[in-house]
């Protein structure tokens, strides 16, 4: 029991990213500053294994969104080190 007691699972979750190609959408108030927060935590030891991205990804849903969403999720993955078979995405669906 004592081997799974020291076991831990880092997990970086994110929501609702609203990721938009609105002209007044700026990347540097909260996208930017998380992939900086994330270099920062892991020269203090945080590392997550695993990034959990829940919620709207975009604002309206249409492709160039969607784009800038992949971009920013690829780069949030190098900072972490870690390759797309590390992230899990589970969007908000309208029913």
């Amino acid at each position: 029991m004592k081997f799974l007691e020291k076991q831990q699972l880092q997990v970086l979750h994110i929501s609702d990213l609203h990721i938009s190609d609105d002209e007044d959408f700026d990347q540097s108030l909260v996208l930017v500053p998380l992939i900086n927060r994330v270099k920062e935590d892991r020269k203090k030891g945080i590392v997550p294994e695993i990034v959990v991205v829940t919620g709207d990804i975009t604002y309206k849903g249409i492709e160039k969104e969607y784009e800038s969403a992949k971009k920013f999720l690829n780069d949030l993955l190098k900072s972490l080190g870690l390759g797309k078979d590390r992230i899990s995405l589970c969007r908000a669906i309208m029913m």
